[in-house]
């Protein structure tokens, strides 16, 4: 797995021999990797900067031996610099002549590579089929691809291994230096093929950071031109859109149990307003700490009992937009009409990764003092103070490595079996949650995939594209709710089915998007002397264990949530019974679990009884403090069955 960088350790271990009365000092320390990882952005005054051209570059790469391993890949390194370059986890190793890449920055602004290849001096050796077959990477080439966003990645004779993709980018053209950061690496398919595995084609296998530094500028005019107006902090409506998701991976496995994974998440501002965009906690690369959006990633099966989220991942904290095809550089905004993607690399890191329930969902809040990021752990290397250094607003726990984590923590982690189903629809689901965002069903969406093991990897091909919107939208047959709380919303699916002889299957689907108080139980009426069987949950992972207890009485059947298991915002469940009552107009009942107003929601739905008078549902109060919304079929953001 990824380890932290060898000048990160280093620094790290400094730090943790000074004494706790000199926590200034350690924190000094702490800025150092920051600070000499990123030049801030910027050009100087009074110079334009068009057309720019690099001579050489120093790579560092930092294969996942995990990862490839599975596939039958070993790895060793040949040549290069002597140990790490200290500022990039992996591997190091400078170009040779005749390296020289050509890249557009108007106004100062990254935007492309237009041609050029890196000649490295040094790479790796690849042992393929368990030692079977040994191929040279010996002076590896990085050439721009067909996609100039990309890297082709070519051994001496041209033959294609690997592609990079998703960088970020940090420039200092004053300095004349660009530096591409988290760059992920992904499985070209003439390897993929070469394994007899094409389906692992773009299969996430490692990260590159690569340092670009004596920038030649070619621009014809040198007259001053700097950023637009358009590359100004904007007020307005904020819209943040999800426009692909792509490379799903598997980032670990324990077989037949779970399986880790990752995919990249492309988005764009469409909104009149800039979004916040900054780091969550000190020390920082870039313009400071403050409010930035989450990545949530989901994966769910659609199979004849319905749809069940097969895995949740924790958040990924964003930071730094990169400002895609517009005018604008990086920066802490994300500017109106500019893009961002984050790539499997910093999709899958710990060091970006946080419990969710720190998160408040509607608001996009986050507090950082006495976060996740803000603790000490008993893991932590060198050990960290906990009287000194938890809840001092300054980061503490960096969580790259597995001297943190195992390889499954705060991950999108499903279970094995879930995945082994054959008679399902699988699908990937993002979510940018940002702060004021006024259109829920743009910033979410899902694209479906195939999932495939041999030996030791699963591969996940994707079939169709990207579709915004819920994805109870696929429950086929359902009718569809939207309840507002103003405080948060959910959605209920729910489908009645006429098995003969009198019985019908009722089946529910609840969905909590940014509804933070929780939903403790699912309460639905009953005549009495009904006849309940084949009742059922479906909880989080498909997990029997997570299931919710049910308890039927005279005139309801009620679930409730196990401890730690309420149904907080980005969960769904199902629930589902057979009766001998035909159904009809009525409602059902959700707990709420958090204290405050109101204890409960009523949704409608069919169900074996009308909604009772009294008792149960007390439908006139709640009314008034939920908005209840009936889908028809032809509603924005997603397909209608």
């Amino acid at each position: 797995m990824q380890r932290p960088g060898r000048g990160w350790r280093l620094l790290r271990r400094i730090e943790g021999g000074i004494p706790v009365r000199h926590g200034k000092l350690r924190r000094v320390l702490r800025w150092v990797p920051a600070v000499s990882l990123c030049i801030v952005l910027g050009w100087a005054a009074g110079t334009r900067a068009d057309d720019w051209t690099a001579p050489r570059a120093i790579t560092s790469v930092d294969f996942d031996d995990e990862i490839l391993a599975s596939m039958g890949v070993r790895i060793e390194a040949v040549g290069g610099m002597p140990g790490s370059y200290p500022e990039f986890p992996g591997d190091s190793f400078m170009t040779r002549a005749p390296s020289l890449l050509a890249f557009s920055a108007p106004g100062g602004d990254f935007e492309r590579f237009s041609s050029g290849s890196l000649f490295h001096a040094g790479g790796f050796l690849l042992q393929l089929s368990g030692g079977g077959q040994a191929v040279s990477l010996d002076d590896f080439v990085l050439r721009v691809a067909a996609q100039p966003d990309d890297f082709d990645w070519i051994d001496a004779t041209g033959r294609r291994f690997f592609i990079l993709r998703h960088m970020q980018f940090t420039t200092s053209l004053a300095e004349e230096e660009l530096r591409l950061l988290n760059v992920s690496i992904h499985l070209a398919p003439e390897l993929a093929a070469t394994l007899g595995r094409p389906d692992l084609t773009d299969t996430y296998v490692g990260v590159a950071n690569i340092r670009l530094p004596a920038l030649l500028s070619t621009a014809s005019d040198p007259g001053g031109s700097g950023a637009s107006a358009a590359c100004q902090v904007q007020e307005g409506e904020i819209d943040v859109s999800l426009v692909d998701l792509a490379s799903p991976s598997q980032i670990a496995r324990e077989a037949g149990v779970r399986v880790a994974i990752a995919f990249s998440a492309t988005l764009t501002n469409t909104g009149t307003g800039s979004v916040d965009w900054y780091e969550p906690i000190a020390p920082t690369r870039f313009d400071g700490v403050g409010p930035h959006p989450f990545l949530s990633l989901a994966m769910y099966r659609l199979d004849d009992d319905g749809l069940v989220q097969l895995g949740l991942g924790d958040v990924k904290h964003a930071f730094r937009a990169l400002n895609i095809g517009c005018p604008c550089p990086s920066a802490s905004s994300l500017y109106p009409g500019c893009g961002d993607v984050y790539g499997v690399s910093t999709n899958q890191d710990r060091s970006y990764l946080a419990p969710r329930e720190e998160v408040t969902s509607y608001t996009g809040a986050w507090e950082r003092v006495g976060s996740h990021f803000d603790r000490c752990l008993a893991r932590e290397e060198p050990p960290c103070d906990p009287a000194s250094n938890d809840e001092d607003d300054f980061r503490d726990h960096y969580g790259e490595g597995d001297f943190y984590h195992d390889a499954f923590e705060h991950r999108l982690v499903v279970p094995e079996s879930g995945l082994l189903e054959e008679d399902g629809r699988f699908f990937l689901e993002a979510w940018y949650v940002a702060a004021g965002d006024v259109d829920l069903w743009n910033s979410l969406g899902h694209r479906e995939v195939e999932p495939a093991l041999s030996g030791s990897t699963w591969s996940f091909e994707l079939d169709g594209s990207l579709e915004s919107g819920s994805m109870l939208d696929h429950i086929p047959g359902a009718d569809r709710v939207l309840v507002d709380t103003g405080a948060g919303r959910l959605q209920l699916a729910s489908v009645t089915t006429d098995l003969d002889g009198g019985v019908h299957r009722y089946a529910y689907t609840l969905m909590n998007f940014d509804f933070d108080r929780s939903i403790a139980a699912f309460r639905v009426p009953l005549e009495p002397g009904t006849q309940v069987t084949r009742i059922r949950s479906r909880a989080l992972g498909d997990d029997p264990a997570r299931d919710w207890a049910v308890v039927v009485e005279e005139s309801a059947i009620t679930w409730q949530a196990p401890p730690g298991e309420a149904l907080d915002w980005g969960m769904l469940v199902g629930f589902g019974f057979d009766a001998d009552r035909d159904p009809v107009p009525s409602s059902v009942r959700l707990a709420v679990l958090e204290p405050g107003s109101p204890t409960a929601l009523v949704v409608s739905a069919m169900a074996p009884a009308p909604e009772p008078a009294t008792g149960m549902l007390a439908t006139s109060a709640l009314a008034a403090v939920a908005l209840v919304r009936r889908y028809g079929h032809a509603s924005r953001g997603g397909r209608r069955p």
